[in-house]
């Protein structure tokens, strides 16, 4: 906690000064860097003034965006694309879209995935109860091929998903031969569902639940 602390103090001042010195000065003093907040924060305009940047600093051992509140799909994903670019191909990236943030169009999607691709060491990708169907999952699961760092993949509470979900995920799973971590539950103390899957389903993904967990 302490330490989330100081990142969002010094989030602050890079947003109030958006200098060289300090953006230097930042990034030698955090080796990981976290945003846990709306992206009309200002601490998100700071991170969006870093990312722009990393070629003028060492970069971090790890980045996480959690972005959450009161935005949708499309503000989001417009928040990355000025964040993203161009490509970052060496920055640890831990993505998080919060279950506020609805993916109910294939449009949103493939301008999501082709932000990905500038981010190739994403490891850890979190859309969790994003309203993600097969159709608006496929865009993503064919930038997989950008993102063969991925370790952690979760499409928790995700229902809608079902076996034609599975299917589309299987076509993508050998271009992330690092995932280790596929999350697709639900929750039963809040009565929240997970990905409603048959036997069929799981027949899709069972090639690869050899280096699964989750």
């Amino acid at each position: 906690i302490y330490y989330r602390n100081v990142v969002e103090l010094c989030l602050q001042l890079l947003c109030e000064r958006q200098e060289l010195k300090m953006l230097q000065t930042f990034s030698e003093a955090l080796p990981v860097i976290m945003l846990h907040d709306s992206i009309n924060s200002r601490k998100a305009t700071a991170i969006k003034y870093y990312i722009q940047n990393l070629k003028h600093v060492n970069l971090p051992e790890r980045l996480v965006l959690h972005t959450y509140g009161g935005t949708d799909s499309r503000d989001v994903v417009e928040y990355l694309q000025t964040c993203f670019t161009t490509s970052v191909p060496t920055l640890k990236l831990d993505l998080h879209l919060s279950e506020h943030v609805k993916f109910d169009s294939s449009d949103q999607t493939v301008r999501l995935a082709s932000v990905l691709r500038h981010a190739s060491g994403l490891w850890a990708l979190n859309l969790l109860g994003t309203k993600l169907t097969p159709t608006t999952l496929q865009p993503l699961v064919k930038a997989f091929s950008y993102m063969s760092l991925l370790e952690k993949l979760d499409l928790s509470y995700n229902e809608d998903l079902g076996d034609a979900g599975m299917e589309v995920l299987r076509t993508g799973l050998s271009s992330i031969p690092h995932l280790a971590v596929l999350q697709l539950g639900g929750d039963t103390c809040s009565f929240r569902q997970g990905v409603v899957m048959t036997a069929v389903g799981m027949s899709f993904l069972a090639p690869s639940m050899g280096h699964l967990a989750g």
